[in-house]
């Protein structure tokens, strides 16, 4: 295993280990998967995992000036994707809409929802629903919910990224990639 607090038997193990090359652990070798993760940290291994990686040029997102996430938030603007401040821990609502907007763009439009606890109203709401159309997210199978508001922690995010990944990675293609692919 790349880190010293888990094995393959935990439940995040293959979607962690498919993205060490670019997902750093905490304090060393420890990958901490319990523990609650921030914006910057999401929007790289997201970026990096669907082979965007980050821009060199700079951000204008003030607090993410002078912040090791920079060049990710450089290339998140030319992508078009909202931005959060660097130290924010992510909700599971904003993680659905950050991992929406780097693949599909923009979320479906739905009329009702599949979880007790996220209604029409919430501004997720056709973000999480679109996860939940590809499968990605399942929420809450005892409860019926989604938590929207909860902070994600790095297991959780380390596996909805890698389902995302592997659900959406021709989604992501540009016609032009392939027509190179194939020559």
């Amino acid at each position: 295993t790349s880190f010293s607090d888990y094995d393959d038997s935990d439940w995040y193990y293959e979607s962690v280990e498919g993205m060490t090359e670019f997902l750093k652990g905490k304090d060393g070798d420890r990958f901490a998967g319990a523990d609650n993760i921030t914006f910057a940290e999401t929007l790289k291994i997201t970026l990096e995992r669907f082979g965007y990686g980050q821009s060199r040029g700079d951000t204008s997102y003030a607090k993410a000036q002078n912040n090791w996430s920079k060049g990710y938030y450089s290339k998140a603007e030319e992508m078009g994707i909202s931005l959060l401040d660097p130290d924010k821990l992510i909700t599971r609502g904003e993680m659905a809409k950050l991992i929406v907007e780097v693949t599909l763009k923009e979320p479906r439009t739905h009329s009702s929802s599949s979880f007790g606890d996220v209604d029409e109203s919430n501004r997720y709401f056709d973000y999480i629903e679109t996860l939940k159309d590809y499968e990605i997210v399942s929420g809450d199978s005892a409860t019926g919910s989604y938590r929207p508001n909860d902070s994600i922690n790095r297991a959780e995010t380390a596996k909805i990224i890698d389902y995302a990944y592997e659900t959406l990675q021709f989604e992501t293609l540009d016609v032009n990639e392939i027509k190179d692919l194939a020559k």
